[in-house]
């Protein structure tokens, strides 16, 4: 309970019965009689201002013993049982009791006297001996008559309130649900009278998902706001930055938590906030004299007595407060209309409290408890209107809580309120273009007008110099594109080249260029755009295919959508790609794969370079424009070889399936052939269908690409997917749209842009109540943190600041913590691939040479001459954040356990892993993508999206590389990684290991069958006379000579404690030569993990390295990037390091160990590569999809039965492999 004055409370707890607390009322609410009904036992309260001895019941006097003055305030109590004390006997059962106080007044409280815990703790009502009537009083306007106590009083008419959000609740508490979409006048003035407020008028455009547009109309002013918006105002059709004030206050506009605060100076309040509800609330007198919506009186039409989820939340004791104020019923209907997921009954809920907080009572800390709790940003704090306001010493600007300054920022100019920078038109004719000078306070006005292209009007009600049209230039598969001006040219190689750019003589406008650079795509020749650079406004922005849910803002990797310039550049996802908008109207699309749109305005137009033409009309000169930037390797690639191009095209072309349905006049994309030409598409699609032969993956991006060009200019597709065509795979909590918005709710921006300028897109979008966090969604409570302006994901850590002199995470709790945590001694802090943090130094990499030769993270070498079974071989002991423990078994093999799952890689085996024992053909993806296991020609690499990598060389090595970040928080016999190779003996407790037996005891998975025991006692030392054969250059020497092989890794990976493995092993094994190829194996393996040259040092004769049909050895093999996994599917390979192995013939691609045409390669579904005829349970083993030839995955649903059989949940993902599969 809360007051801005003393208050004086009744409580009372008896057994049976509820608590009970009652706020004494005010004492001219006192009486002087009462009559109540009450069991024989039941206590009441007395209450009076003075002693109270001359109160009666039921006629006989109570006396002035067992009064109590009260700690506050001038009153006395005493407690009286009826029936037994203060001679109060007789008159209990069902006779009542009178009391009465013949010379003064006094207050009865009761606990449960009519016996109905739902009224327990309550006022008795006063017993009127002499009524009166308000027909003799005459009230002044604006309050009315009101008996109280049996006196008739005059109170001021309490606001009238009407919300509206799908159905209005109007000002005389009626209920309806309305027809939409619709425009409503809610309220407007109707009825003449002087006495009144000035006239105004309330209108609103209701959708489905609640109000997309509000206006609002007084003093010769109109006010407009759509949903979404919430820093900007129009006001008679320009743009105004919130708050400001209009007429000498008469008007003001607010940002109120999510939304927007209209008052006037005649308490016309209207608020309208970013879910598309509106209340607004008006003097108690004056809805008499208005019509509209609000003012109609609709009866109710509440559907049923159903009760949904968010009825029973509301019945609870969570919202019992509100319910006393606010009827819930109107806030919480929605959730009978369709199932209540949990993001409609956290906004139902929200608006629910935010009502009773405009009433003015308490809202308890109920998201937390009902799991809806949001984000909270930065430097803010909850206010008891599910707001978040700024703390202390600090306002809102610009979306962020800042210091603030004597002077408030911007100019005042007209009535006006403008931020620092803002830039309106003034005149008529757009004749003045008017800037706020931040520094001054003032406005600085200039004569100005339209540019060529441009038109003053109105548009999205601002006025302004807006463009006539827009231009559009696009890259399509291969190296095709078409520029503004409608040529059709082809890129020139794997170049860096100018796709479009302002020339020097574009003055008043925008400088801008966006580079792209082209990167080979197997079979060679195919090259498809990959990364796009654009440069703007000081900044450089790279888009890219190594990072599609991310961008790279100025050299850093930032998560989407992101902001710069105070939104004028806005980088976001948009379906399966990534958008880029700016204020001055230029987009740019970008799928990550190989389609780039560019649009930019009319204004532009003979301005402009490069590829994409000057867009001056004439598409015969833009060939002249092109710009190349001189980058190594910049050739031409040589044409694709496909001798039956010819046959192929003329049986798709006959076909209404594959690529023929780019051109079937009656099929999905009929609608488009009129605004984007099918036939480059048809020819491009013929293309890749003959090269890959058919493969269905290939086919389907040809076919997603001219889906994409036609919803760029806005065309609304028919469906073209099915179950066998196509099919879409999309992430947990999300599922496919074909024509999605482009604009999607995420965790870094949670609040819905309903005013999304940009075409519908087809991808996989986020089920309902959860919110895009990277490329997976979430629900709300588990999203990340902002910070300095950023998002960032739960668990990441980051340095915020250049110096890395703080560290900081984001906590499980979506809270950031930070701590001094500087760069060691030799260690630099830089940015690297997009993150800044401490680089250099030595160690991040553990090095395991059989099982009998270690080197620690931090340098320190270990021999060991036992054998105890498995091993922690590094683990992540201290500080939060995510995760890792790396182990060896008895066997050879090692286990990766990180994101819940463990990942096993077997000796002998490269080419499937175990995944909480079930065997997996590599590529796989698990933890929700987080985690990539890969083959690279005889190796396994294990890699996390936060930089752990984890190589296994067969039996022969192991390497750990840990990202500096866990510089001191590792434990196992790798050590702690804290830069000292001395304190590496220690136990997680701190004491000291003395020996190398204690300190494989201490790491030893726990197995009592599995005794340490001495397997190589000539191990540790190796006299020189039985070494010195082997360290000739034509043996483990090999590995030191210079100049030789591995020279140039002599600076990065030391060779000596290789060369030690290498003559301890052959003197072990007697010279043995696969011992040999072994070692010089491992060492090329831990120099090519590191990016270190090496020389080809195998040859036909010796260390030969067998390959099978259709390859060929390779120094370099790069398997990923030729796998069948790659055929249509992202997988991140640029990850991955390049290492020996087979390299496949052209037109062949790799599968496992063996290398096959693209039409018997297998599947990529949900991170899981099939083979041709394996199986995966899908959707909690709803639907078993199957790979057929061609990479052809068909889905189909399970019954209830069968799904059940079989289906394993572990690691959150299923599988299932039918008999006979290859």
């Amino acid at each position: 309970m809360a007051a801005d004055s003393d208050v004086a409370v009744y409580y009372v707890r008896r057994h049976g019965v509820k608590s009970s607390v009652v706020a004494v009322p005010p004492l001219g609410d006192f009486c002087t009689s009462y009559h109540l009904q009450a069991p024989p036992d039941a206590t009441i309260v007395l209450v009076a201002n003075d002693g109270g001895g001359d109160v009666t019941m039921d006629g006989r006097p109570l006396g002035g013993t067992g009064w109590r003055r009260a700690p506050i305030g001038d009153l006395w109590w005493r407690r009286v049982t009826l029936g037994t004390s203060g001679g109060g006997g007789g008159g209990g059962g069902g006779g009542g009791h009178h009391l009465c106080r013949l010379n003064g007044t006094f207050g009865v409280l009761s606990s449960s006297v009519e016996q109905d815990e739902e009224e327990s703790g309550i006022q008795v009502k006063c017993e009127c001996d002499i009524p009166k009537s308000c027909a003799e009083v005459l009230c002044p306007p604006g309050t009315r008559c009101r008996l109280s106590s049996c006196r008739p009083r005059c109170e001021a008419v309490p606001d009238a309130t009407c919300h509206l959000h799908r159905r209005v609740r109007t000002f005389s508490d009626a209920s309806m649900a309305l027809p939409i979409p619709c425009r409503y006048v809610l309220a407007r003035s109707c009825r003449s009278d002087p006495s009144l407020p000035t006239p105004f008028s309330v209108e609103a455009r209701i959708l489905p998902k609640g109000i997309s547009s509000l206006r609002i109309r007084v003093y010769n002013l109109t006010v407009t706001t759509r949903r979404g918006q919430r820093r900007f105002i129009q006001v008679n059709n320009q743009s105004f930055r919130l708050p400001v004030s209009f007429h000498g206050n008469r008007i003001l506009l607010s940002r109120h938590g999510s939304g927007i605060l209209f008052q006037t100076d005649f308490s016309l309040h209207v608020s309208y906030d970013s879910k598309g509800s509106t209340t607004i609330s008006v003097p108690g007198v004056v809805p008499q004299h208005l019509c509209g919506l609000c003012a109609d009186g609709f009866s109710d039409d509440d559907p049923g007595s159903s009760e949904s989820f968010c009825e029973r939340l509301a019945k609870g004791e969570l919202f019992g407060r509100c319910r006393r104020v606010v009827e819930p019923w109107d806030h919480l209907e929605g959730c009978t209309e369709k199932p209540c997921g949990k993001e409609s009954v956290c906004r139902a809920l929200a608006n629910y409290a935010a009502a009773c907080a405009e009433r003015g009572v308490e809202v308890p800390e109920w998201r937390r408890e009902e799991g809806c709790a949001p984000s909270r940003p930065e430097n803010t704090s909850t206010s008891s209107q599910e707001t978040y306001g700024c703390n202390h010493g600090l306002a809102f600007l610009n979306g962020s809580c800042v210091a603030t300054t004597s002077e408030p920022p911007g100019c005042h100019h007209d009535g006006h309120h403008y931020a620092p920078g803002q830039k309106v038109w003034a005149g008529d004719n757009c004749t003045q273009r008017c800037v706020c000078d931040g520094e001054e306070h003032r406005m600085r006005c200039r004569e100005e007008c339209c540019r060529r292209g441009e038109r003053c009007r109105v548009e999205k009600e601002v006025v302004g110099c807006h463009p006539e049209s827009y231009g559009k230039c696009s890259s399509g598969r291969d190296q095709s594109y078409v520029t503004f001006d409608g040529h059709r040219g082809g890129f020139g190689g794997r170049c860096l080249q100018e796709f479009v750019g302002t020339c020097e003589a574009a003055e008043g406008l925008v400088d801008f260029q966006v580079l792209v650079r082209n990167e080979g795509k197997r079979p060679y020749g195919v090259a498809v755009a990959r990364t796009v650079h654009v440069l703007l406004e000081g900044h450089n922005v790279t888009l890219s295919h190594e990072f599609p849910e991310k961008a790279m803002v100025d050299g850093l990797l930032v998560h989407l959508p992101h902001v710069l310039l105070e939104g004028n550049i806005s980088i976001s996802r948009r379906g399966w790609g990534t958008s880029l908008i700016t204020s001055f109207h230029l987009t740019i699309s970008f799928d990550g794969q190989s389609h780039l749109a560019v649009t930019v305005p009319s204004s532009y137009s003979g301005f402009l370079r490069g590829l994409c033409g000057d867009f001056d009309g004439d598409p015969h000169n833009d060939v002249l424009k092109v710009v190349t930037t001189s980058t190594p390797g910049c050739e031409e690639p040589p044409p694709r070889p496909c001798s039956r191009l010819d046959v192929i095209a003329r049986k798709q072309r006959d076909t209404n399936e594959e690529c023929g349905l780019i051109l079937f006049p009656e099929g999905p994309f009929r609608g488009c052939h009129s605004k984007v030409d099918p036939e480059s598409f048809f020819q491009d699609c013929v293309m890749d269908y003959c090269v890959f032969r058919g493969h269905k993956g290939v086919v389907c991006q040809a076919l997603k690409g001219y889906a994409a060009a036609c919803q760029e200019v806005g065309v609304d597709l028919e469906e073209w997917r099915s179950k066998n065509v196509c099919a879409p795979s999309c992430p947990p909590h999300s599922h496919y749209q074909l024509n999605g918005t482009s604009c999607p709710t995420t965790c870094a921006q949670s609040h819905r842009r309903d005013l999304c300028d940009l075409p519908r897109t087809e991808g996989c979008f986020c089920d309902d109540g959860f919110l895009l966090n990277g490329d997976r969604c979430v629900p709300p409570w588990l999203c990340g943190c902002h910070h300095g302006g950023r998002y960032h994901h739960r668990g990441e850590e980051f340095y915020p600041e250049e110096g890395c002199s703080q560290r900081c995470r984001c906590t499980a709790e979506g809270t950031v913590t930070c701590w001094t945590s500087p760069c060691p001694p030799g260690w630099e802090c830089r940015v690297e691939n997009g993150v800044r943090g401490c680089h250099g130094g030595h160690g991040g990499r553990c090095v395991l040479l059989g099982r009998r030769r270690l080197v620690t993270f931090d340098g320190r070498k270990v021999t060991f001459g036992a054998e105890c079974g498995g091993y922690v071989v590094a683990k992540v002991c201290r500080g939060g954040g995510q995760r890792l423990e790396v182990t060896v078994d008895n066997q050879g093999g090692v286990t990766v356990s990180v994101e819940g799952v463990a990942v096993t890689m077997k000796s002998g085996r490269t080419s499937t892993v175990d995944v909480d024992g079930k065997t997996h053909t590599l590529p796989l993806s698990v933890g929700d993508g987080k985690v990539w296991v890969f083959q690279e020609g005889n190796n396994v690499l294990l890699q996390t999206t936060f930089g752990h990598r984890i190589v296994s060389v067969d039996t022969v090595v192991l390497l750990v590389t840990i990202p500096t970040a866990f510089s001191g928080r590792m434990c196992g016999l790798c050590g702690d990684f804290d830069g000292n190779g001395d304190n590496d003996f220690l136990e997680t407790n701190g004491k000291r290991i003395t020996g190398i037996q204690e300190l494989m005891e201490t790491w030893k998975i726990p197995d009592e069958s599995i005794p340490c025991v001495e397997v190589c006692p000539t191990c540790v030392v190796h006299p020189s006379d039985t070494t010195g054969w082997y360290r000739k250059e034509t043996s483990c020497g090999m590995m030191v000579v210079t100049p030789g092989p591995f020279s140039g890794c002599h600076g990065k990976v030391d060779p000596e404690e290789f060369l030690e493995y290498c003559l301890q092993e052959m003197v072990v094994t007697e010279g043995a030569m696969d011992t040999l190829c072994r070692s010089l194996q491992a060492y090329t393996a831990a120099c090519q993990e590191v990016g270190a040259p090496v020389e080809r040092w195998r040859t036909e004769t010796f260390c030969p390295f067998p390959c099978g049909s259709h390859s060929s050895y390779s120094l370099c093999a790069h398997s990923c990037a030729g796998g069948c996994a790659r055929l249509g599917h992202r997988v991140p390979c640029h990850r991955v390091p390049c290492f020996e192995g087979c390299t496949c013939s052209e037109g062949f691609y790799s599968h496992g160990h063996r290398c096959v045409l693209p039409s018997t390669c297998g599947c990529f579904q949900d991170g899981h590569y099939l083979q041709v005829m394996e199986n995966l349970l899908v959707d909690n083993c709803t639907q078993r999809c199957t790979c057929y030839l061609h990479g052809t995955l068909i889905c189909e649903k399970l019954s209830s039965s069968s799904s059940a059989v079989g289906c394993d949940t572990g690691g959150g993902w299923r599988t299932s492999v039918a008999p006979g599969g290859p």
